[in-house]
């Protein structure tokens, strides 16, 4: 796919950015942080209306046809605004549920389209998490969940469930077993292609949306080291910080251009390419964003962690997404795989 066609235009983008900016703001969060209605279904709704979720699915199937590359601009989109939705998980599955959905039952299809073209529920990831349970995240929106196992996918219906939350407030998450899944069906998937596709899309646009967190907590500190004086001056004219702030920028810099690159590999279907740009895509990026987080906390001080300020809400959506990425391929296996991909090339 010629990348011109794999892009966001300016005019889209600049759209995406203002919605999230001004929908997905730091009050809707507070309300979550505090136990308040923050209307989420609403802003689901509003997100199905504008077709982000079907963005990667064939216009045949009712899709906007764009590529991984645009995908994951949107998903960078969402870390930014800190989006407390699963449009990463909405985006990597529509593919593959709207390619199979004239094959599954009338109540399924009923399902599928209020997920994506009404916004009534949310779809739901059962990401396993020990031997017995999966992780259900967005516990406290209506929906069904999409289960793996093994190479196949299946969709299960959803009692109620006790939500509790992690370090993200924002964030409600419970765990289940297998009683707590009914009315499952299984996706009419014909070979494990789809199912491998559908894990490393997430995986990338969880990349991208970390980038997205990373980048507004960068510009929220530069922002705030200019106007922060000690001695009478800005602490951002010190060299020091300068200096500091280079070295963030470019880490940055580099993970997001490690993204760029892993979406263009998906666009050409090559394989080897696709696991080695998500293995250098991931080190790179939670390597930026744990350490972006980490000193914008410090820029802002003693304050950064208060409730007053934004800044730690960063920090915490930072350590939600690199704890999912580190359940998908753990840092010691992530070495590895970037140690034999580098033998294999000669490197």
């Amino acid at each position: 796919m010629d990348r011109a066609m794999n892009t966001l235009d300016e005019q889209m983008q600049e759209a995406v950015h203002r919605f999230f900016t001004q929908e997905s703001s730091t009050q809707r969060l507070r309300c979550l942080y505090e136990n308040k209605d923050a209307r989420l279904l609403q802003l689901w709704q509003q997100i199905s209306e504008m077709g982000l979720l079907v963005s990667r699915v064939d216009p045949e199937y009712g899709g906007l046809g764009l590529g991984m590359l645009a995908a994951t601009q949107l998903a960078n989109e969402a870390g930014r605004a800190l989006l407390p939705l699963p449009l990463s998980i909405a985006m990597a599955a529509a593919p593959v549920l709207l390619a199979n959905k004239e094959r599954l039952s009338a109540e399924w299809q009923d399902n599928i389209q209020a997920i994506y073209f009404t916004g009534e529920q949310l779809l739901h990831l059962a990401m396993p998490w020990d031997k017995d349970h999966w992780r259900i995240d967005f516990a406290n929106i209506p929906g069904p969940a999409l289960w793996k196992d093994g190479s196949q996918l299946g969709l299960r219906a959803l009692d109620s469930q006790t939500s509790y939350y992690g370090i993200d407030k924002s964030i409600a998450t419970t765990m289940i077993s297998q009683r707590d899944f009914v009315h499952t069906v299984a996706l009419p998937v014909a070979n494990d292609e789809a199912t491998t596709r559908f894990e490393q899309t997430l995986r990338l646009m969880w990349i991208a949306e970390l980038n997205g967190v990373a980048q507004s907590a960068l510009d929220q500190a530069l922002a705030y080291a200019k106007e922060r004086e000690q001695f009478g001056k800005p602490i951002g004219a010190n060299q020091a910080i300068k200096h500091r702030f280079a070295d963030l920028w470019m880490a940055l810099d580099n993970a997001q251009l490690a993204v760029d690159d892993a979406a263009m590999q998906f666009d050409k279907e090559s394989e080897f390419a696709i696991q080695s740009g998500l293995d250098i895509s991931q080190y790179v990026a939670m390597q930026a964003a744990k350490a972006i987080t980490s000193y914008a906390i410090q820029v802002f001080g003693a304050m950064g962690v208060t409730w007053e300020c934004d800044i730690h809400m960063y920090l915490k959506r930072c350590r939600y997404l690199c704890a999912l990425l580190d359940k998908i391929c753990p840092s010691n296996l992530l070495l590895k795989n970037l140690w034999s991909d580098e033998q294999v090339m000669g490197v």
